[in-house]
């Protein structure tokens, strides 16, 4: 049920901020903490698709949506802990706020692609204070992983891209378009493009 794995992956904020603040954007539980972030906002996505002209999901208050909304858009500010693997995921959203930092700005950094979505993500300040904390990311380690990176996502989005349209939703599916048959620099999408059933 979604609502229990909303439940199941709101810890405070005040945890996820103390994880990533002591141990850094590089350690492996950190990105463990944003996987678990992602899949509570992912939910509250899917939740919000089922409802008719509502804000907030059913199962859970307004402070526990923004504190999820928050935290996500902290760790997003902070550094990109997108991985290849959380496709699949991703691809069953409709949220701008959970798509456009990805595809409209840490793909296309990764890619050296014009940027269209500027970070940081405002957060709402009737929450937790966020501002206490400063994370800077470690440039020298990004770089050091930047080939391995391109060549998981480069192959990972042209994998998701071959699936079929009821698979995606097509929010994510227009994103994904975007990004690698009109900004991608790749050979493969000329003769992909027929085939997005975009």
């Amino acid at each position: 049920m979604i609502d229990s794995e909303i439940k199941q992956h709101s810890l405070p904020s005040k945890f996820y901020i103390w994880v990533l603040r002591k141990f850094g954007t590089d350690a492996q539980i950190t990105k463990l903490c944003f996987e678990e972030i992602l899949k509570a906002r992912v939910s509250l996505d899917r939740q919000l698709q089922q409802g008719t002209n509502v804000d907030i999901p059913t199962g859970i208050n307004h402070h526990m949506f923004q504190a999820i909304c928050n935290i996500f858009k902290f760790y997003c500010n902070a550094e990109n802990f997108y991985l290849p693997s959380h496709l699949d995921m991703l691809s069953q959203c409709t949220s701008a706020e959970i798509l456009a930092p990805l595809f409209k700005h840490y793909l296309p950094n990764l890619f050296n692609m014009e940027i269209t979505f500027e970070l940081p993500m405002q957060i709402s300040d009737d929450i937790d204070n966020f501002d206490d904390y400063n994370i800077h990311p470690k440039a020298a380690t990004k770089r050091k992983r930047k080939k391995r990176m391109l060549k998981e996502w480069n192959q990972s989005l042209y994998q998701i891209s071959e699936k079929h349209s009821g698979e995606l939703t097509s929010t994510f599916r227009s994103y994904l378009h975007e990004l690698i048959y009109e900004k991608l620099p790749n050979s493969k999408s000329a003769n992909k493009k027929s085939r997005m059933g975009h």
